[in-house]
């Protein structure tokens, strides 16, 4: 499903697409790996300032936490080498994942942007806040394994803020490859780079 003259404006274009992401996730059995053929897509920056001209015009009052949105756009190919996450990247509350097509993820830049498409393993899910039986399983788990995530600024907090697992083990456990975001787009957020099968460049 493509952005198109199909729908008459973006409210009903983003209420389809919603519609058509959370029907692949919504059953307790949906893999990440059953949709690898309808494809899922990142975009990145080619910057290592993400949006600071724009991202502080819209909010001026964050001025001061320049730091913390910077994203290093060298590590895209480290990432695709080596299929692992990169901590920065985490700090975002994991990587916004678009479906179906390019068209179909946002990602606010002034910048030239790369396209990446992902294709995940068999066996993981997205953790669902809206599912019960996810919920329980968050609500009963115990570890005593260090969590490290700690040593990533602000990714406990914005996990917790949203009502999501905070500790990596527990998505390690039961194979959620990371969790279904509701933001003003339903979509694959991914915090464990165990899941990723390979990553192609779409557009450099």
């Amino acid at each position: 499903m493509l952005r198109t003259s199909k729908f008459d404006n973006y409210h009903s274009w983003k209420t389809e697409l919603n519609k058509l992401i959370y029907s692949r996730f919504f059953n307790l059995n949906s893999e990440l790996f059953d949709y690898n053929n309808e494809g899922y897509y990142l975009l990145v920056p080619k910057s290592p300032i993400f949006n600071e001209t724009l991202y502080f015009n819209l909010h001026p009052l964050k001025r001061p936490r320049l730091k913390s949105h910077k994203i290093n756009y060298s590590k895209m190919y480290w990432f695709i080498d080596d299929l692992n996450i990169p901590k920065e990247w985490l700090s975002f509350g994991g990587l916004k994942i678009g479906m179906f097509s390019p068209e179909n993820s946002f990602r606010l830049s002034l910048t030239l942007i790369s396209v990446l498409r992902i294709y995940f393993k068999k066996g993981y899910k997205l953790y669902n806040r809206e599912n019960q039986t996810h919920v329980s399983l968050w609500k009963n788990f115990t570890s005593d394994s260090k969590n490290n995530w700690e040593k990533i600024p602000g990714l406990i907090k914005k996990l917790k803020k949203k009502f999501y697992p905070s500790h990596p083990i527990f998505y390690r456990k039961y194979k959620f490859a990371g969790y279904l975001g509701y933001l003003d787009l339903i979509m694959p957020c991914i915090l464990i780079s165990d899941a990723f099968e390979r990553i192609e460049i779409v557009r450099r």
